[in-house]
């Protein structure tokens, strides 16, 4: 599964990552998929720095992408 780090529209701000209220980001959304397929190949891309440093520890083997990222970077990811 492949998704952004952050979803918002063009006039808002990023999001805390730390707002569990909704699936407002990719690592509420890994963290939803853990539960119900804990074996599911996850890739967050994002141009957001220190990322890693912000995941919780059960999605340390999370992969994140930075980019801007080559089409080859992405697909040996996947």
């Amino acid at each position: 599964m492949l998704t952004d780090l952050y979803w918002y529209d063009e006039v808002a701000i990023e999001p805390p990552l730390g707002n569990k209220k909704a699936i407002r980001h990719g690592i509420q959304l890994a963290l939803a998929i853990r539960t119900l397929a804990p074996e599911q190949n996850i890739v967050i891309h994002t141009a957001a720095s220190q990322v890693r440093e912000q995941m919780p520890k059960e999605l340390s083997d999370i992969r994140v992408l930075e980019k801007p990222f080559r089409i080859e970077e992405l697909e040996s990811l996947l």
